[in-house]
């Protein structure tokens, strides 16, 4: 999986036509998001599409064309999409009330990681990512990451340099009715294995 400053990073599997409400996608992305709640960009470098996802059935997900004004198009396999933030899925999730609105609420709860182990001088990056919750934070990282937060989700990158060593990995989720999740993992590192 590929990482971009607005998320997860896929590419579709097979081209599309302009009216198709089915895409194909590679893989990781299908778990990180939920139907109604998510939008993606498709973008082939030239133009670029949004989709609202409207329901995830493994790595295949429906969609409703041409978001944010946009416009829908024929997109050729390897086309890039991404996950975003809009201001639009931000206002649909006000308008939706969640807890202000029911009087209840689903606790956050724990949805998943990938924490690989990081090579010295390799590019890394992990994900860990929450449902139902209303905040995200990044309690403790190794010093050569960064990290970003999307909706629900923890996305980190770097590069170990010579010396790093293993450091723990602290994050945090908040929901409502003060419900709390904090995942603690640890990034180990090995040596770059030359070829001889």
């Amino acid at each position: 999986m590929f990482i971009g400053l607005d998320g997860a990073v896929e590419s579709l599997t097979n081209s599309i036509s302009a009216t198709e409400t089915e895409i194909p996608v590679s893989g990781s992305i299908a778990t990180l998001i939920g139907a109604n709640t998510s939008k993606l960009r498709i973008s082939d470098g030239v133009y670029t599409e949004y989709v609202k996802v409207a329901g995830v059935s493994g790595t295949k997900l429906t969609v409703l064309r041409g978001q944010d004004g946009s416009t829908a198009r024929a997109w050729a396999t390897g086309a890039c999409v991404s996950y975003v933030m809009t201001t639009s899925i931000v206002c649909e999730l006000i308008a939706q009330g969640g807890c202000a609105a029911t009087g209840t609420c689903a606790a956050v709860t724990y949805g998943t990681k990938s924490v690989p182990q990081a090579v010295i001088g390799k590019p890394w990056s992990a994900v860990v990512a929450f449902a139902n919750s209303t905040a995200v934070s990044v309690e403790a990282k190794p010093s050569w990451a960064s990290a970003v937060i999307n909706t629900g989700v923890a996305i980190l990158t770097g590069t170990p340099p010579v010396g790093a060593v293993t450091e723990p990995l602290i994050v945090k989720a908040n929901g409502c009715n003060a419900s709390v999740v904090v995942v603690h993992d640890s990034v180990s590192i090995c040596e770059q294995v030359s070829a001889t």
